[in-house]
């Protein structure tokens, strides 16, 4: 009789008769095949025995879109889950996770950068160290200073502050204040007489705007003991201006309606206290005409 093979799809088939066997053809996805699976088919006058094998399941990756940036500012991550799953065959449901390796080629990137808008600058109290001062002699050992002040970050810029209270809650640096210093020798004779010596600027006498630093100038002996005999024109400057942030100006608005509240208002024009907060905002009509009242 005649031999032949018939093929569906996915499917491999090797029919057997009565006087033997064909080689069956291999699975045309990667070669390879399943264990044998015996059914019989049809009716015709010779009963025919099938046995086929159902090729292996095809591989694909599947690939999530990106999720949100990991940052709302600034360079940050986007992120993705990426799968490797069955894609089934005929009569072999599919769409089941497996092994990475079992999908060809690379697998894709589950990470890429992305950026967004630059952050605001941050805000934050920081010591800042001064320079160190001049020498305190003139001539042979004498010894310098320099200090800390707290300053306000914002950005790239540098506020100054009045006074060092945000910065209390902050780690100061482990750093030497004073330190000694070392100029040419003093003539001998010019070794006895007394120098001036100076101490560290104080805080700005004000909290904004334009005020006043001062430290003390003392003119004192080899001995450290206040004496006389330095050199007046070569007296240190006691005090020195300062400048902070501006102050907030008063705000000052003024009413349409413009009413005497009391009948001696009279007297104030009178007296000349219309100056006078309470008379001023209370006799407004006979004082100014308008209503003026002050907000701080």
């Amino acid at each position: 009789m005649d031999y032949f093979m018939k093929r569906d799809g996915e499917t491999a088939l090797h029919f057997a008769a009565e006087k033997g066997y064909i080689d069956i053809t291999k699975c045309l996805i990667d070669q390879g095949c399943s264990p044998w699976v015996k059914s019989k088919q049809g009716h015709t006058p010779y009963d025919l025995l099938t046995i086929s094998r159902y090729c292996p399941e095809e591989k694909k990756k599947e690939v999530m879109d990106f999720l949100k940036c990991s940052v709302s500012c600034g360079e940050g991550l986007w992120s993705r889950k990426v799968v490797c799953k069955s894609k089934g065959v005929k009569g072999v449901r599919g769409n089941n996770v497996i092994p990475d390796d079992s999908c060809r080629g690379n697998k894709p990137n589950i990470t890429e950068s992305c950026k967004k808008e630059e952050c605001p600058p941050e805000d934050h109290f920081e010591w800042h160290l001064s320079p160190w001062g001049p020498c305190s002699q003139t001539c042979g050992d004498g010894s310098r200073s320099r200090y800390l002040r707290c300053k306000q970050i914002i950005g790239d810029k540098v506020q100054e502050l009045s006074s060092n209270r945000m910065c209390f809650g902050l780690d100061k640096p482990d750093v030497a204040m004073v330190e000694s210093c070392h100029l040419m020798p003093c003539p001998a004779a010019y070794i006895w007489l007394p120098q001036w010596h100076t101490r560290p600027w104080s805080q700005c006498s004000v909290t904004c705007g334009e005020g006043e630093q001062r430290r003390q100038v003392r003119c004192l002996n080899i001995r450290n003991e206040d004496a006389v005999g330095c050199e007046i024109d070569k007296r240190p400057a006691a005090s020195q201006t300062c400048k902070l942030q501006p102050c907030k100006q008063k705000e000052v608005y003024r009413s349409p309606v413009c009413e005497d509240k009391y009948p001696w208002c009279h007297l104030v024009r009178e007296h000349n206290v219309c100056r006078h907060h309470f008379y001023g905002s209370n006799c407004c009509k006979t004082c100014h005409g308008i209503a003026v009242k002050y907000r701080t």
